[in-house]
């Protein structure tokens, strides 16, 4: 695998007349979709290994989706249908596209990575910034403002996470939202709109009743995800979660009368609460990872009290609205749910 990713980032900058760079792009761009066969079939074979934690393999995947994004692959492009399966399978099993070690750095990947710079030339900016208006129209005073690299990037998170949707996850675009550059800029909203595009694309398949992974449990399990996202140390994490969470209740409200996600909404509730009482029990020792003992889902929480405080509130406010609209859809499921939540918490005490 690496060294077929590395054989799609070498496809790099080509040099020479506008002729014939464009040749020599087409020559590229021929043998980056020979590449992708194998590739996928080495994806999916080795899905159970965690691939994040291998030195220098997140980047290279990274980099080979921005590359194959310069050559011409897009959800339309021609190329881009004709290896769709491909690129899928690749998008299911491939790691983020921002690092998730931005946080807190002032630099970005746009500012670092020379792979988005590959093929810069007005022409081509134009033609990505085209491409970009025709696929989020809400975002065109924003699109005429980004930079080559912040086009190469946009759309490549575009193409990953629309596929990623396609095959039944929606939620692990709220970590590209770590990174400084998305925060409040430009880039920042219309990355917030491929987000919501991919939740939309995933509910579409949900609505749609035709696949076993987009029932009901399968929601509710990328609904905790979110629903996690929403207690993110980073404001901009939570901001965009609660944009998805609301997206997918009001169109698919059964997916909170699941157990999995109303149990790590309530196990959030108390985690958060607990994680605000440590700044008087515990006020030099915090701690700022908490596993939920439900969903076992790890929420990492920042470490300003005030700001825990304020997460507590927030999350309090929306839970009440996202729980009305549960019980309003299927009013026994979620209150029999409820009492089983209960049951167990009476337990515990008994118990210790």
């Amino acid at each position: 695998m690496q060294h077929l990713l590395e054989a799609i980032i070498s496809k790099g900058d080509v040099q020479g007349t506008a002729k014939g760079r464009q040749n020599d792009a087409d020559l590229a761009a021929q043998e980056i979709a020979q590449l992708l066969e194998p590739l996928a079939l080495l994806a999916a074979n080795n899905a159970s290994k965690n691939q994040e934690t291998i030195e220098h393999f997140p980047t290279l995947q990274r980099d080979a989706w921005y590359n194959i994004v310069v050559h011409g692959f897009g959800l339309h492009s021609p190329l881009g249908r004709k290896h769709r399966h491909e690129l899928q399978i690749l998008a299911k099993y491939s790691t983020p596209l921002v690092a998730q070690d931005r946080a807190g750095q002032m630099e970005s990947d746009v500012d670092l990575n020379t792979v988005l710079r590959r093929g810069t030339s007005s022409q081509s900016t134009s033609e990505r910034r085209r491409d970009l208006i025709q696929i989020l129209p809400g975002c065109e005073a924003e699109i005429r403002t980004l930079t080559y690299p912040e086009l190469i990037l946009l759309k490549a998170a575009q193409l990953v996470e629309t596929l990623r949707a396609e095959t039944g996850e929606c939620s692990r675009l709220l970590t590209y939202f770590v990174d400084p550059q998305l925060k409040d800029t430009p880039l920042g909203r219309c990355m917030t709109a491929v987000a919501l595009q991919s939740v939309a694309v995933y509910l579409g398949n949900t609505l749609d009743g035709q696949k076993e992974s987009f029932s009901a449990p399968y929601v509710a399990q990328q609904l905790s995800l979110i629903f996690a996202a929403c207690c993110h140390h980073v404001k901009n994490v939570q901001n965009v979660a609660y944009a998805c969470a609301d997206q997918i209740i009001n169109q698919v409200p059964s997916a909170l009368c699941q157990k999995s996600s109303l149990f790590t909404l309530l196990d959030l509730l108390t985690v958060m609460w607990i994680s605000c009482l440590d700044s008087d029990t515990d006020e030099y020792e915090w701690k700022s990872t908490y596993v939920l003992p439900k969903s076992t889902i790890t929420v990492h929480l920042s470490d300003d009290y005030a700001f825990r405080r304020s997460t507590l509130k927030t999350i309090q406010a929306h839970a009440r609205v996202w729980v009305t609209k549960a019980i309003n859809f299927a009013p026994l499921d979620v209150k029999g749910l409820l009492q089983v939540c209960t049951g167990i918490v009476i337990l515990n005490i008994l118990l210790h």
